[in-house]
């Protein structure tokens, strides 16, 4: 068996960071991996030792050819099995030419519960195969040297600034809940594309002072609590040094296919809430309730997706709220029992082996 695993250069993406994963659990096992990737945009960053070994493989003898983008760029290559492998966020795609894509593999790999449940609708080889995480990537990380979070409890997440995200949902449920005396903040880590970090700050800065005045909980906006923004450029241990400053991570996005951050806030055991969606850590006591909408106002995306004809989670603001001051008031109590799923579930070595069997039934 062969395998040509095919994924984004781009760095910036979670396809990207997805797939590294994913490449490095396969050939940890022992299979015959040739990477290659696909320049869709952005700069790829520097490979390890592993993935450099996979590219530098020639594609004699391919058996099989693991697809990890987005379903149009599918391709299916006779003679060898071809697999898609990709993230879904919503109730469907039908507005798209996705399902026709994804039905003309012969197996879908999904690494969430809702894009197994949306692909089997028109594949009926599909497997769900967790997301693989390296569980020893904290080690020898450190804090960063942040002064305005010392001495407070600190609420935060790292998200792109954009409508799916619903920063706007977090930002309300902090102000609702928590004032401007009490001893706690809430972290924003934002980018926006294409965006200078400067332009990114006085973006979100505007946007939380918009959402201010809109809440009128105090006639002067300097009452309110300030957010802390970070748009600076940050490297991937300086992002794992964020999460060792913070004390909860809060994911309240509408959907999420694969959220890396929350991933590595649960590994660095922290306390976390996340919208109940997408597969990702569903019907725990760390999920807000939510209810279906309508997908609405995704604009900077592909225009036959993220439709009207389509549903996402929205997490309530009230019960995000209540959370939040469930966990301050019970800061030093820190459930570890989903991080132990992960550390057995989500490992390098669990994941390639059914990767394997995958691909042996195929």
């Amino acid at each position: 068996m062969k395998i040509l695993y095919i994924c984004a250069a781009n760095s910036g993406s979670g396809y990207y960071n997805s797939a590294i994963d994913f490449i490095i659990a396969l050939d940890g096992i022992g299979l015959d991996v040739a990477a290659r990737f696909v320049n869709f945009g952005g700069q790829p960053k520097e490979l390890s030792e592993i993935v450099k070994k996979c590219v530098a493989k020639d594609l004699n003898d391919v058996t099989h050819c693991v697809q990890h983008t987005l379903p149009h760029h599918f391709e299916y290559k006779k003679g060898i099995k071809n697999l898609g492998l990709f993230f879904w966020e919503t109730s469907n795609f039908n507005n798209s030419s996705w399902p026709e894509f994804v039905n003309m593999m012969d197996g879908i790999i999904c690494p969430n519960l809702l894009t197994w449940n949306v692909a089997s609708h028109y594949n009926d080889s599909t497997f769900h195969i967790n997301q693989p995480i390296n569980i020893n990537k904290f080690d020898d990380i450190k804090p960063l040297d942040i002064p305005l979070l010392n001495n407070a409890f600190d609420f935060y997440t790292i998200a792109e600034n954009v409508r799916r995200k619903n920063l706007h949902t977090l930002i309300r449920a902090f102000h609702h809940e928590f004032g401007p005396d009490e001893p706690v903040n809430l972290v924003i880590k934002t980018s926006l594309s294409g965006a200078s970090p400067e332009e990114s700050l006085n973006y979100t800065k505007q946007m939380c002072i918009d959402i201010q005045n809109n809440l009128k909980i105090y006639k002067n906006p300097v009452d309110y609590k300030k957010e802390i923004i970070i748009t600076d450029n940050l490297s991937d241990k300086q992002i794992l040094g964020l999460h060792l400053n913070c004390d909860c991570f809060i994911m309240p996005s509408y959907g999420e296919g694969y959220c890396l951050p929350l991933y590595d806030a649960i590994l660095a055991e922290k306390h976390f809430l996340c919208t109940n969606n997408a597969g990702m850590i569903d019907n725990t006591v760390h999920s807000i309730p939510s209810h279906k909408e309508v997908v609405f106002g995704n604009t900077n995306t592909f225009l036959d997706l993220y439709t009207g004809n389509e549903q996402w989670s929205a997490p309530s603001a009230v019960k995000l709220a209540q959370m939040m001051r469930t966990i301050y008031n019970d800061k030093f109590t820190i459930d570890t029992s989903i991080r132990n799923n992960i550390l057995k579930y989500n490992n390098y070595k669990a994941v390639g082996e059914k990767f394997k069997k995958v691909l042996e039934m195929v």
